[in-house]
Formats: structure tokens, sequence, C-alpha cells
């Protein structure tokens, strides 16, 4: 694959601001099934916003297909956990 790899600073490197949206649970109309171990998170939770919008993708599938959300909101600190954990596993398979 090319293109640039971004380094740690320059991902810290870029702005980010709560848009104050409310999170809420998937609609029943889309399958929702958390997959992430130790996050503190059990269900799946998306802004409004993004729930209407798998909503809409769901209403133009195929009758028998059903979309599958595994994963919706990260805490910061889970994140930076888990950003920090597949860096570690990128750098001992290719050490520079």
């Amino acid at each position: 694959m090319q293109g640039k790899t971004s380094t740690f600073l320059e991902l810290q490197a870029i702005p980010y601001r709560d848009n104050k949206e409310r999170l809420v649970l998937l609609d029943s109309k889309v399958l929702s099934e958390y997959r992430r171990e130790n996050s503190g998170v059990h269900s799946v939770l998306v802004r409004e916003s993004v729930s209407r919008k798998l909503q809409n993708i769901q209403k133009q599938l195929r009758p028998n297909m059903k979309l599958l959300v595994v994963e919706g909101y990260r805490s910061l600190t889970y994140q930076e956990a888990y950003f920090l954990k597949e860096l570690r596993n990128q750098l001992e398979e290719k050490p520079s």
C-alpha cells in the first residue's frame, strides 16, 4: 500500500471538537452487536444523525438483508489506548 502514514504527533495535531449531538441507541430496524472487549460499553451508541443515516441505508437494502453495526461511540481514552496498542503491535512486527 502506497501513501503517507500519519505519525502519532500528526494525528494528535488534528483539531477536533464535540458537536454536542446526542448519542442514541440504534433503532431496532438496524442490527447492532458491540464486539469490543474491555471498553466499558455494551451497546452501540451513535450520534442521532448517524442513526438516521443507518436507518435510511437499511430501508434501501433488499428485504432479506440486514445491516449489522458492531461499533459506534468510543471514548477518547479508549481510542487512545486502542491506538497505542495497535501502534505497539505494528512496531513489534516491523521495527524501523
